[in-house]
C-alpha cells in the first residue's frame, strides 16, 4: 500500500476498472490475488510488478505458491490466482 492507504499503480487502476464490473466480495477477491502477486514479484532480485513480469518470474510465482507456501496451493486456487493476475 502506498502512504494514502491506496493500492500502487498498476493495481489502483486496475482495482478501478475491476469495480466498475464486480461486486464488492469479487473485488475483495481479485485483491488479495493481485496484491499476493505483487508482493512476490517485488521480492525478487532484481524486483519485477505484473507489467514486467518474465515468464520466469510467473513459474517461480507459481512454484512458490504450489510448493513452498506454509500452506500450499491447491490447483483449483492456482487457476483462479493465474487467472485474475496474469490476463
Amino acid at each position: 500500500m502506498a502512504q494514502d492507504m491506496r493500492p500502487p499503480e498498476p493495481l489502483s487502476s486496475c482495482f478501478f476498472e475491476l469495480a466498475k464490473h464486480l461486486g464488492a466480495g469479487s473485488l475483495e477477491d481479485y485483491a488479495y490475488d493481485l496484491m499476493d502477486a505483487s508482493d512476490f514479484l517485488e521480492a525478487l532480485d532484481p524486483p519485477a510488478d505484473l507489467l514486467t513480469a518474465s515468464k520466469e518470474d510467473l513459474v517461480a510465482y507459481k512454484d512458490w505458491g504450489r510448493e513452498h507456501r506454509d500452506d500450499p496451493e491447491m490447483d483449483a486456487t492456482w487457476m483462479r490466482r493465474r487467472g485474475r493476475a496474469f490476463r
